[in-house]
């Protein structure tokens, strides 16, 4: 995959969690549901008579160091070409915004919100490796239109509050816990914050929503940024969610247009875009499903990709499937996972087929390690395509507003080139996260990756390592 896909609120995801475990019986929160509506955090400027303004506002800002890019081979500098062997960068945004909603007794609720980013990376820049030169520039500042959209929802015209909601424009839309769907913008050149990712709504959406009771559906259509191709994204999804339970899903997608010069993933006739016409089935579940063992989670996702169109065939599938325990009796509550993910890659013996996996626009809801599989690896080296992976996660809360992990991961190929090796290598990393307050949080990410001998072949013989250190706040 030629760029990273990030989530923009990734850190945010991940201390939402983090925060709504620390002092439970359970560390598997999940994150409320994206309804497209006004944000119900933020500053009170107007709330009167049915009518409701409010100011939200979200920042980051960070450090990062990472020594032997690419496993000693270095990364070639987007701003003047030179060689990066451990690029330094600093990287910060700011995302204000203004949100409302005008509740009525005959016509519903009628809401609307609009945000813009700011963003800035200074230093020498990120050391992203899909293709050996930088995705963003150092020593760069920029600003956008973020987001920009108008909604009506049924509010107490039906039975169940807000059954029905529809809204349209430049919004955040995301699919599940962000396996597949949950960033439309892509953070490159210019825009800086690669890490950040602070951009996320896509460019142009239309979203109806559904919920009865256990039932949610959502009918939509999604286009993302030029810089992912311009993607043109239409589907359907169908959950049940039971509080204390969990939630189980099915999606059906189809990629109806896609701009091979920016997405890069070219057919068979080499001129095709493999994304162009791609049916795309996914299937998941995720909870505490054993009322037994509320300490126990589960989670899980198949998804499984088609492409039929001469000149652009294609055939993939991924799929995860985790566990994980809260120790809630000890100290500390210790929590336990471990996960096992893989990615089609590409049969090099089928020609006129490509069998490697495309990721889209995955994204971080869930904490650490979902879907950025390695803070070395999952940032820099491998995207979610043609890769298997080990991961094993272990965390403590030595206080309610901190928290200590880490994480093991093993890392293979799943198609390699003329028999050569697939082990691509094992990382190591150590997060620290502390909600110092309601709206700050700080993290530490230590990250170390020993190379295979599939990466030695393709990279360099040096561990990689990584440095990270970030705040954000949220209001």
């Amino acid at each position: 995959m030629p760029f990273k896909t990030a989530t923009v609120n990734r850190l945010i995801f991940s201390m939402f969690v983090f925060t709504a475990s620390c002092g439970t019986s359970a560390a598997w929160a999940e994150d409320a549901p994206d309804t497209g509506a006004a944000p119900q955090s933020g500053i009170p400027l107007y709330d009167k008579d049915g009518v409701r303004l409010q100011f939200d506002f979200t920042g980051g800002a960070g450090v990062f160091a990472v020594n032997n890019a690419r496993l000693g081979a270095g990364v070639t500098s987007l701003k003047d070409g030179s060689r990066e062997g451990n690029p330094r960068w600093f990287e910060a945004y700011i995302k204000p915004g203004l949100s409302g909603d005008v509740n009525t007794t005959s016509m519903g609720t009628f809401y609307g919100n609009v945000a813009v980013v700011g963003t800035t990376t200074q230093g020498e820049g990120d050391a992203v490796s899909a293709t050996g030169t930088q995705l963003t520039h150092g020593g760069t500042s920029h600003g956008d239109l973020e987001r920009l959209a108008l909604g009506w929802k049924t509010g107490d015209l039906l039975p169940q509050k807000d059954a029905v909601d529809l809204s349209a424009g430049r919004q955040d839309f995301v699919l599940g816990d962000g396996f597949l769907l949950a960033d439309g913008n892509a953070d490159v050149g210019k825009e800086g914050t690669y890490w950040f990712g602070a951009r996320s709504a896509w460019a142009n959406s239309a979203i109806a929503r559904f919920q009865w009771d256990v039932v949610h559906a959502d009918a939509f259509w999604l286009k993302s940024d030029r810089n992912t191709g311009n993607m043109s994204i239409q589907g359907v999804n169908l959950e049940a969610r039971k509080n204390g339970i969990g939630t189980i899903g099915a999606a059906f997608l189809r990629v109806a247009d896609d701009d091979v010069s920016y997405s890069g993933l070219v057919g068979s006739d080499g001129v095709s875009s493999l994304r162009k016409g791609m049916k795309v089935y996914d299937f998941r579940a995720q909870g505490t499903p054993v009322p037994q063992a509320p300490d126990l989670f589960l989670s899980g996702e198949y998804v499984l990709q088609k492409n039929n169109a001469a000149g652009r065939k294609l055939d993939t599938d991924a799929w995860y499937g985790e566990v994980g325990y809260t120790f809630s009796v000890l100290p500390w509550k210790p929590t336990l996972s471990y996960r096992y993910a893989h990615f089609s890659g590409d049969d090099s013996g089928t020609a006129d087929r490509s069998e490697a996996f495309d990721p889209l626009r995955y994204g971080m809801l869930r904490g650490w390690g979902s879907y950025f599989h390695g803070e070395v690896a999952g940032q820099y080296l491998l995207f979610n395509s043609n890769e298997n992976l080990h991961m094993v996660h272990a965390t403590v809360n030595p206080a309610d507003t901190v928290q200590l992990g880490a994480i093991y991961y093993d890392f293979s190929l799943d198609q390699s080139s003329n028999g050569a090796s697939k082990d691509f290598g094992q990382e190591i990393d150590l997060h620290a996260d502390w909600a110092a307050t309601p709206w700050l949080t700080v993290s530490g990410v230590y990250g170390r990756l020993m190379p295979g001998t599939s990466a030695k072949t393709t990279y360099g013989n040096d561990a990689m390592e990584v440095f990270e250190l970030v705040t954000m706040v949220k209001f």
